[in-house]
């Protein structure tokens, strides 16, 4: 019979491996456009957000 550490490490490794497969499957949440992605402020290119107060909005606003 198992042992309730047996039971917790496979439950852990489990856990992690739904992780690592969930990561694999991710994909960019959203591309940068050369405008803020919340409020379309320009900004330089490789940047989606003008700040953290517009990609918590923008995260808000989409569910995430």
């Amino acid at each position: 019979m198992s042992d309730e550490v047996d039971v917790s490490n496979d439950k852990w490794d489990w856990f992690v491996s739904m992780q690592v497969r969930s990561a694999q499957h991710r994909t960019a949440e959203a591309e940068a456009t050369g405008e803020c992605l919340f409020c379309s402020e320009e900004l330089p290119e490789g940047r989606r957000w003008c700040d953290a107060d517009c990609r918590d909005g923008w995260q808000k606003m989409k569910g995430k």
